[in-house]
């Protein structure tokens, strides 16, 4: 049984602890990781300053436009670097693996400022359309842990940014991953009380995306898409804990499920 795992830009800085729940975990796995933090530190470092969106369906993003998707890349590449090395040292047979999501670009996108409805030109996000699901499938047959993070390639060979919740939720699609392990630096979904919801049916999701803000929207349609493509259990959870892959699976955090 192949689990998914997404670990989050925030948290990637301590992989340590994914790395060494994960030697100990006897399944198949790929981790696919965030590197949003990452990325806007380069980009300022080379004197841009990140630009925040709200979509018109009220999900708020990054705007990536030709040279933010450059910088992205590169943060991509130097973080996905780090976490191999660290799984290699824990002695985990990991490899990078790059152009193995496929995406359709999206060009321009539908956004929402000063209250009106606007299109922004010359955007770099895409849509997730496939994988290259021969080589994640031979890697984990020889017993390696791909590890990708969230760029994808379009027909016309250009680097695009796409979500990596989504990225791991659609992979787990792929591969007929039954569990979805998304860690963040956050110990799950919160109620108005700020206590932790243990579980979530699926049919509750969209209910539960207008209850939520920031990135755990995102996270909850990740989970809906997952429960959508088969995907049997979706865990939002901490990754800063110690074991936490054991205790995800033990349904620490938030649970979806069908």
């Amino acid at each position: 049984m192949t689990i998914v795992i997404k670990v989050g830009g925030s948290i990637a800085d301590g992989i340590e602890n994914i790395a060494r729940d994960l030697k100990s975990l006897n399944e198949p796995c790929v981790l696919v990781h965030g590197v949003g933090p990452q990325a806007d530190e380069l980009t300022r470092k080379l004197g841009k300053e990140p630009r925040w969106v709200i979509s018109v369906q009220g999900i708020r993003s990054r705007y990536t436009d030709k040279e933010t998707v450059e910088i992205f890349n590169r943060a991509a590449n130097d973080l996905n670097n780090e976490i191999v090395s660290t799984f290699k040292k824990e002695g985990i047979t990991a490899i990078g693996l790059s152009n193995a999501i496929y995406a359709q670009r999206k060009d321009r996108i539908k956004i929402i400022e000063s209250g009106r409805k606007m299109i922004l030109e010359g955007d770099y996000t895409g849509k997730i359309t496939g994988i290259d699901k021969k080589r994640f499938a031979d890697l984990i047959e020889r017993k390696f842990v791909p590890v990708i993070g969230p760029m994808a390639l379009t027909e016309q060979n250009e680097i695009v940014n796409v979500n990596a919740d989504r990225a791991a939720a659609f992979i787990a699609k792929e591969l007929g991953a039954e569990i979805v392990l998304n860690f963040s630096d956050v110990p799950g979904v919160y109620d108005s009380n700020k206590k932790v919801i243990r579980r979530i049916p699926a049919q509750q999701l969209e209910q539960k995306m207008k209850e939520v803000s920031g990135g755990m929207v995102m996270k909850l349609l990740a989970a809906k898409e997952a429960m959508e493509f088969g995907v049997k259990r979706f865990v939002i959870a901490s990754g800063v804990v110690e074991n936490p892959i054991a205790k995800a699976l033990d349904g620490e955090g938030t649970v979806v499920e069908q």
